[in-house]
């Protein structure tokens, strides 16, 4: 060994001292232990022709100076230490990439021999971009949560918004309520006493009417107010409350009645007392005076006509009603609240006859015919042209409209019409008129013959200029006959032949119409039964008539 080291670290090039730190070809080499003391070769050993022998020993104690490595050295190590670390590298990505993956149950384990470049390049991406996904939804969940704790409760907003503006407003209920009570108080308050002292007498026979009146508004509000909520139950409630509270009323409209008749009659007998006595006249005046008045009262507690009735309660049935007149009394009157001629409802009757009814008689001034079970009225006996007539009045209602029909029969030779003044016999039939001044309403005119009706195909006769178009006409060619013809009734639109059948193709037939617009009037309606002959040559009985405004 001692040989070895004395060759390589002693020897120097021919010509050359041999230093310890040079090798054969010049270099230097680092002493890796300078505190060692190398040992000399011994003289006696020999050497071969290349071999030295040292002059100068090495002891390890000097200090020497050595110089760097050459560059080419520095370069290989280098590159050997990348090389090293790039393996090193890829031996901890192949480990994480295996890590990260995981393995399905069913699949087998990775594959060890997989393409390190994809592993490398899936590496980079994995780590080199975030989960953007999870960011957006992380970023959103704080703004929803931000957003909503910001916000107010806009529910329990709203309700405390309702609840300060309920408390704000009054109660208009108890209001509408202490209103109604303070009103019906002073106005029973103040009832005139005067007119309570004079009929006293008289109301002892009878009920009370406010108290009973009081009694069945206080049941329909109580009935109406309590059944209100329950919707299930309200149609069979107020059905029988209305048909209650419609018999009361019935029977307090029943007492009142008779209690105007009694007046009446008071009235009637205070009047004849006037002229007994000087003393007592006075006296009788006052009474006289205050029980007109008392009259007056009763008759405004009730409604003028059908239509103010309806009006006031639409669903009110067509029945009998008590109506005030004029004049300060009330009558009995039927009132149609089904719609009428096409012009709505709530029609008061004026007139109305049906011979149908066996207790019913003629009009005054009407003579009774009868044939077949058939009874009708037409013209007292005549030589000439006359007319029967009879008057319906209005009782103070003011109508704009007039509604009515008329079933009439043929007796003997009725032929049409004449050219003649309103006043006359200008028609075989039936004229309608309204007031003294027999305003024209609707003629009904009878012929014997097809062509004598004005609205027939050959017609020869023409109406009077005041009839315009506002007639019916129907015809019977069955002969002449001293008795009336019951088979084919008049002006019912019915059992019209080819030459008069535009005549039974009016509008409403057998309903005749009359409306005025805005013109009112109060004037009495007028129902003459007319003939230009006598009657043994020709009349128009009526059976059946209805006129309403």
């Amino acid at each position: 060994m001692d040989k070895f080291i004395n060759e390589v670290y002693y020897r120097s090039p021919p010509g050359q001292p041999r230093g310890p730190t040079q090798d054969i070809h010049g270099y230097e080499l680092v002493d890796l232990d300078l505190k060692r003391n190398v040992q000399p070769l011994k003289a006696a050993e020999t050497t071969t022709k290349d071999e030295w022998t040292p002059q100068v020993k090495y002891t390890g104690k000097d200090k020497r100076t050595f110089k760097k490595p050459e560059w080419p050295v520095v370069v290989l190590i280098v590159l050997l230490s990348l090389m090293l670390a790039l393996l090193v590298i890829m031996l901890c990505l192949i480990i994480a990439v295996i890590a990260v993956i995981p393995a399905k149950d069913d699949s087998p384990g990775p594959d060890l021999s997989c393409n390190c470049t994809e592993l490398i390049d899936s590496l980079i991406y994995q780590e080199s971009f975030p989960n953007f996904t999870k960011w957006a939804n992380d970023v959103s969940h704080k703004v929803n949560t931000d957003v909503r704790e910001s916000l107010p409760n806009f529910t329990q907003w709203s309700n405390d918004v309702v609840h300060n503006i309920r408390e704000t407003f009054p109660n208009f209920t108890h209001w509408a309520h202490d209103v109604v009570h303070k009103v019906n108080t002073n106005v029973t308050k103040t009832f005139p006493q005067w007119a309570d002292n004079v009929v006293h007498n008289v109301r002892e026979s009878f009920p009370n009417f406010t108290q009973q009146t009081n009694d069945v508004v206080h049941r329909v509000n109580t009935n109406v107010t309590l059944s209100i909520p329950k919707f299930t139950e309200i149609d069979s409630q107020i059905l029988q409350t209305a048909r209650t509270s419609a018999q009361d009323l019935a029977s307090i409209t029943s007492t009142l009645v008779t209690v105007t008749s009694t007046l009446t009659t008071v009235t009637d007998t205070l009047a004849s007392l006037q002229d007994t006595s000087t003393s007592t006249a006075g006296v009788v005046d006052d009474i006289l005076a205050t029980t007109r008045e008392t009259l007056t009262l009763l008759a405004n507690l009730f409604p003028i006509s059908c239509k103010q009735i309806f009006t006031q309660f639409p669903s009110s049935p067509s029945d009998y009603y008590t109506l005030a007149s004029n004049n300060g009394s009330t009558y009995s009157a039927y009132c149609n609240m089904e719609e009428l001629c096409g012009s709505g409802e709530g029609w008061t009757r004026l007139a109305y006859l049906d011979m149908s009814d066996s207790t019913v008689n003629c009009p005054s001034g009407f003579r009774l015919y009868h044939s077949g079970g058939v009874r009708a009225c037409g013209r007292p006996a005549t030589n000439g042209g006359s007319c029967a007539s009879v008057q319906f009045p209005s009782n103070g209602i003011r109508y704009s409209q007039i509604c009515g029909r008329v079933t009439g029969y043929k007796y003997n030779s009725p032929d049409a019409v004449i050219n003649s003044n309103i006043n006359g016999a200008y028609v075989d039939g039936v004229s309608i008129t309204r007031g003294s001044l027999r305003n024209h309403v609707w003629t009904l005119i009878a012929s014997r013959q097809n062509n004598l009706c004005p609205c027939s195909i050959y017609n020869s006769h023409s109406v009077p200029y005041f009839v315009g178009s506002h007639y019916f006409c129907e015809s019977s060619n069955s002969g002449n006959s001293n008795q009336i013809e019951i088979s084919n009734p008049f002006w019912d639109g019915q059992g019209c032949n080819y030459y008069v059948s535009p005549c039974c193709n009016v509008p409403g037939i057998p309903w005749f119409h009359r409306d005025y617009g805005n013109t009112t009037s109060t004037d009495y309606i007028e129902l003459r039964v007319c003939g230009d002959e006598g009657t043994s040559n020709e009349d128009v009985p009526v059976g059946y008539y209805e006129i309403y405004v």
